[in-house]
């Protein structure tokens, strides 16, 4: 028998709910963006959003790792920070573009959290 050597992700639900609303914003700019005319800036915009949506789960495989979630906070966000960098470089947009819409995700993913824990 061959058992799956995949990292399960213990998330609660309303985290991956909400990186899932962030991952089909991230469709949804990239649509809108082409449908507009600015294919780029609806790439940029789809890419913020996606790589905010990723966070959730980088924090999830460093927890199981058995890091501290302040230990690797500020790296993590360094690494998206990078990122988001680079593909607007590689996109050719202002990095303000894509930094902007990851910090959108990001801003998701804390209202939803504070509504989910207030219930």
């Amino acid at each position: 028998m061959i058992r799956s050597t995949a990292v399960r992700l213990h998330l609660p639900c309303p985290v991956v709910e909400t990186a899932l609303l962030a991952f089909g914003a991230a469709v949804v700019a990239g649509l809108v963006g082409g449908a507009l005319g600015s294919s780029r800036i609806g790439l940029a915009l789809a890419a913020g959003l996606a790589l905010g949506a990723v966070n959730p789960f980088l924090v999830s495989l460093s927890l199981r790792a058995g890091f501290e979630f302040r230990n690797l906070s500020l790296g993590r966000l360094i690494l998206l920070t990078v990122a988001a960098v680079a593909i607007a470089g590689i996109i050719g947009v202002g990095a303000w573009v894509v930094i902007l819409s990851l910090a959108t995700a990001q801003a998701m993913l804390a209202i939803f959290g504070a509504l989910e824990s207030a219930r």
